[in-house]
């Protein structure tokens, strides 16, 4: 398969639409984080057949229009029921228009933000940077433990004049359906709070690059191919049997499924506690042991800390992953730049146990927690392949 750099799909002709829609001539400086917007929404590009450059533009184009789209929702814009599909002229509706009376945390620049009492540019390049990685900051607690070097006593000293939902304003304020990609970004624009047109086309890249950071597309997050453009629709897949595993029932009837396994077995979970033998969670990983030295091919995914995760996974994980490793079954620790929250096995491509149980005992004691057990080889065979492409970058 060939792979392209995601710049490869911010064409000229992109480059052109962008520019007739936002009003600005000349929109090249802001490659880069179309790029990175396109990154974030698409999925890793990998393509069989090299695209054409028209090929590549219609993608590019799309998934802007997408990540767009999002960010609009996300924000609360909404399209009325009784409205008809937009023409250029939409995209100059005056009637759109709302002034932002506070100072937008989620969408101002770093230069705005080096105008504010106490805030230098290192300090704001380092906010602006954070919320373009990980998403919208959504209060004044989450900047200040997000970004390094801001504090909590400047924080303080800013939080009357911080706005962290500037959108608000225009949670009324509507598109008509089927808005064209020219309404949809000059009305982003317009919610940005700035008069030139070039710096509030800048300010609108920036608040979409910040909206799909928070939720990137699952093949960006785990490095899988996106075939389309668009998201497809959810397809059914057949299972021979579903049975369900509410609280204790997880840890009762789960060492059974897995001393069942023959040839293969997955663990994809977020947190295995303690291995001791007094804890309930030593129960299922002897299974695991007992599985390995049958001879079935067992892997353990769990998952590790980003740097300013308050989970504690790999604090959690790090005992368990020792236990098994010891043990000689594979045990990898998954990207700390993603969290892996999944809590699901996968025995003899066949038969599922997905739901909310971690393995610790609060789970299989305390909580509501359910997980389903599934014969259903197409749902294994997805999650297989979601899990291999996690585990070729887990450690």
């Amino acid at each position: 398969m060939l792979r392209f750099d995601w710049s490869a799909f911010v064409t000229p002709a992109v480059l052109s639409a962008v520019a007739d829609a936002a009003l600005v001539p000349d929109v090249s400086a802001h490659a880069a984080r179309m790029a990175a917007i396109i990154g974030h929404v698409g999925g890793a590009p990998f393509i069989d057949v090299e695209p054409t450059p028209d090929e590549r533009s219609a993608r590019g184009l799309a998934l802007l229009m997408e990540a767009l789209s999002h960010t609009l929702a996300e924000a609360g814009v909404r399209a009325p029921p009784d409205a008809r599909a937009s023409t250029a002229g939409d995209a100059h509706a005056q009637h759109l228009w709302q002034a932002v009376p506070r100072f937008d945390a989620n969408g101002a620049s770093a230069q705005q933000w080096a105008q504010l009492p106490g805030i230098n540019l290192a300090v704001a390049t380092a906010i602006v940077a954070e919320r373009e990685r990980a998403g919208r900051f959504a209060n004044l607690h989450e900047l200040v433990r997000r970004v390094i070097g801001l504090g909590d006593v400047r924080g303080e000293r800013l939080a009357h004049a911080l706005s962290f939902d500037a959108a608000a304003n225009d949670r009324n304020a509507a598109l008509p359906r089927q808005a064209s990609f020219a309404t949809q970004l000059r009305h982003l624009m317009r919610m940005q709070g700035v008069s030139d047109d070039a710096g509030a086309l800048a300010a609108a890249l920036a608040a979409i690059l910040t909206s799909v950071a928070t939720r990137p597309h699952p093949a960006s997050r785990d490095a899988l191919q996106r075939v389309s453009a668009a998201p497809a629709p959810a397809t059914p897949l057949a299972a021979e049997w579903v049975g369900e595993l509410w609280g204790s029932d997880y840890w009762t009837a789960l060492p059974s499924l897995i001393d069942g396994a023959t040839a293969s077995l997955v663990v994809c979970m977020f947190h295995i506690t303690s291995p001791s033998v007094t804890h309930p969670t030593y129960r299922l990983l002897q299974a695991l042991v007992r599985a390995h030295q049958r001879g079935v091919a067992v892997r353990v995914l769990v998952d590790r800390d980003g740097k300013n995760d308050p989970y504690r996974s790999t604090l959690i994980n790090s005992a368990a992953k020792k236990f098994l490793i010891d043990a000689g079954v594979a045990c990898r620790s998954d990207s700390s730049a993603r969290l892996l929250h999944s809590k699901y096995l996968v025995i003899d491509s066949s038969l599922v146990v997905l739901g909310s149980h971690n393995w610790s005992a609060g789970s299989y004691f305390n909580f509501d927690d359910l997980t389903l057990a599934l014969s259903s080889a197409p749902l294994a065979g997805e999650l297989l392949a979601r899990f291999d492409a996690q585990w070729a970058t887990a450690e």
